[in-house]
């Protein structure tokens, strides 16, 4: 597992390019809740991007020709604001975590 750090680039697959992340129109009801999905697998953000088209032709927001999307690129800057809590697996403690409804710390586990 890697672990965040200082400078490290995460990636975004989607349908179409995201320059700056706009938390107002991320859907409720993810994995983690609503929010900004990153990974530091530039792999499984390209292999994203097919399931996010077909997401996208199904709600009629993209045309059922559209076959191109796109990995954006964020460079992360770890402050001394931010908490990270690091899972070592998806262990108990893990699912705990994700199934609650109020998350004070940010999952750093990618």
């Amino acid at each position: 597992m890697k672990m965040l750090q200082d400078g490290m680039l995460l990636y975004h697959g989607s349908y179409t390019e995201v320059s700056a992340v706009d938390l107002s129109k991320c859907k409720p009801g993810k994995d983690f809740g609503q929010g900004f999905y990153l990974t530091a697998s530039y792999e499984q953000a390209r292999n994203f991007i097919t399931l996010s088209i077909k997401k996208q032709i199904n709600e009629g927001n993209i045309s059922e020709n559209e076959t191109i999307g796109c990995i954006s690129v964020f460079e992360i800057h770890l402050t001394e604001h931010m908490k990270i809590h690091y899972f070592e697996s998806a262990d108990e403690e893990w699912l705990h975590f994700i199934r609650s409804e109020k998350h004070d710390i940010v999952n750093g586990s990618i």
